[in-house]
């Protein structure tokens, strides 16, 4: 196989995107270098959060969620760079929650953003930034990819973050609990362990969450937060 073969052109233009660059020098976006500038989550306000911009500027996003029911914030690049709230962030893993909001603890304004899966290290650090906002609420499924992601979190924003418990959260776990969600998280749950004795020596209500896992060999996914008025408290070993 010749060299042109293996790499079509190596001297594109630099002001075509990355992967298409890739695509030139090996036949492959996903060769070289892959990721992207920015990326995109979706967000919905409740009760009309303050936002501003750079230089103080309101920012109406409570109007756009109203007009369209969710709108798409671009982070890792420029554009919001300067944009801040006055008020908490929620960050919750399944679409269920992002839906329907009726679970938030109150009735406080503030900013509930959707992500999938692994919390996405862009989003993490626009997060960071000091005056994005005064608390970023964690509330992911209870499982160990659930826990990698906040000690990710964490480690940016510190004190500005905070783990979510559901009230009633041990009997839940109990009664919904599923083994092999936590069979197929438990790589993340170890890792998780390893890296995080500061954090739980911080949060006893995070250290009981993770004990009781261990324990039941359970993990949670989080619209069992619904569910709540059904579990029964586990009376068996008093």
């Amino acid at each position: 196989m010749t060299l042109e073969q293996l790499a079509p052109d190596k001297n594109v233009s630099t002001n075509i995107p990355q992967r298409a660059t890739n695509i030139a020098a090996t036949r492959s976006s996903k060769i070289g270098i892959v990721g992207h500038d920015v990326t995109y989550v979706l967000a919905k306000t409740v009760a009309n959060p303050i936002w501003e911009s750079s230089g103080s500027q309101t920012v109406r996003l409570q109007e756009v969620t109203e007009e369209f029911g969710v709108f798409s914030l671009e982070v890792g690049g420029e554009r919001n760079k300067g944009l801040h709230t006055h008020h908490s962030i929620w960050l919750v893993e399944n679409q269920a929650l992002f839906d329907r909001l009726d679970w938030l603890p109150s009735h406080e304004p503030t900013t509930v953003i959707w992500f999938r899966g692994q919390l996405h290290n862009k989003l993490i650090d626009w997060l960071s930034m000091p005056d994005r906002a005064p608390m970023v609420y964690f509330f992911a499924d209870y499982d160990g990819v659930g826990l990698n992601n906040y000690r990710r979190l964490k480690e940016k924003l510190a004190e500005r973050s905070e783990f979510w418990l559901m009230p009633n959260w041990k009997e839940l776990l109990v009664h919904y609990g599923l083994n092999q969600l936590w069979v197929d998280t438990a790589r993340e749950f170890d890792s998780f362990e390893r890296n995080s004795p500061s954090l739980l020596e911080q949060s006893p209500m995070l250290l009981d969450l993770v004990k009781e896992m261990k324990k039941q060999g359970l993990a949670l996914e989080q619209e069992a937060i619904w569910l709540s008025d059904f579990a029964q408290p586990d009376n068996s070993e008093t």
